[in-house]
């Protein structure tokens, strides 16, 4: 029984020790990662060995780890930290309380962890697309996003329109102008649309440089109801793509993937019983519209590969 004890005893040290190293090379890669995101810190070996160390080192119960490689690429934006076991009066051997007297002096414990950053390049969103356009008019083309930190942002909200096809219902620097109209069928509105989710729920699956179906008519998407609008994106930040052209209209419509980016959405009006805030609906009669504010901000989660329109993905890959 005491040699029971004794080792479930060894073992429980064992699994501490390696879950302070497991929170230290987590810290690190994503502290790495924040850096060489924002800039806040140089992307370089040198910087990121000093980072990891930090975490490393803060993540101990004995505030020592060592630090075995670190392996950053900052072409693919990618950062790996590997760590082990360090005494703070030396030696590398992790070692046990009991077990020592069954022959056995310890162990070297070891813990990786990678991440990775940059910009969506795939996402589950709200079923709803924004003109490109408007995003770089409205933002001085990503120079004036508002920042996360304060929610609702301070200032005049942004006004969106429905887009109908027709250039003189965009604004007049968001019509279709030389050069800026990939096939050539002078329609590329500013506004925003709506997106086919198949009917099932009010997400669509998008990926950047895709053609993706829109959902005929100004009224929210299949799948998407009154209430669960208002719970999802009302006094919310939501996720979604931009379109830099469009093609085809009606059932037959698509609109052409430019990049994505983040919405912080205070009123809309997009008729029926879509309408909110109560007693403060930003438009009426038969105008669509959403109103609220770019916003720079940052996920956790999916597909990397996009564009930089302010919102930046950091995550672990391993």
């Amino acid at each position: 029984m005491i040699g029971m004890v004794a080792f479930a005893v060894d073992v429980g040290a064992l699994y501490q020790e390696r879950r302070e190293l497991q929170n230290g090379a987590d810290a690190a890669a994503l502290a790495i990662a924040e850096d060489c995101a924002h800039g806040t810190k140089p992307c370089t070996n040198g910087q990121a060995m000093t980072t990891a160390d930090s975490f490393a080192d803060a993540n101990a119960g004995d505030g020592a780890a060592a630090i075995d490689t670190i392996v950053l690429n900052t072409g693919a934006r990618t950062i790996s930290v590997a760590v082990s076991t360090e005494r703070s009066g030396g030696g590398t051997i992790f070692q046990p309380f009991f077990a020592q007297v069954v022959g056995f002096d310890g162990t070297t414990v070891h813990a990786a962890a990678s991440a990775a950053w940059g910009f969506p390049g795939g996402l589950a969103t709200f079923p709803l697309i924004i003109s490109e356009c408007e995003w770089e008019r409205e933002t001085n083309y990503g120079a004036n996003l508002h920042s996360d930190d304060v929610l609702p942002p301070v200032g005049t909200p942004t006004l969106l329109k429905f887009h109908t096809g027709n250039s003189s219902q965009a604004h007049d620097d968001c019509a279709a102008q030389a050069g800026q109209d990939s096939d050539g069928d002078g329609r590329m509105p500013g506004g925003f649309g709506w997106l086919d989710t198949g009917g099932s729920d009010c997400v669509a699956d998008i990926d950047e440089n895709d053609w993706v179906d829109t959902d005929p008519g100004s009224s929210p998407s299949n799948g998407c109801n009154a209430s669960d609008v208002k719970d999802e994106i009302l006094n919310k930040i939501i996720f979604i793509p931009w379109f830099d052209d469009l093609d085809g209209n009606g059932a037959n419509g698509e609109f052409h993937v430019a990049g994505f980016g983040a919405f912080y959405v205070t009123g809309y009006n997009f008729g029926g019983q879509y309408k909110q805030p109560q007693g403060g609906v930003p438009c009426s009669g038969s105008i669509r519209c959403l109103e609220g504010y770019f916003i720079e901000t940052e996920l956790t989660y999916g597909d990397l590969g996009g564009t930089d329109h302010g919102v930046t993905i950091i995550k672990f890959t391993g």
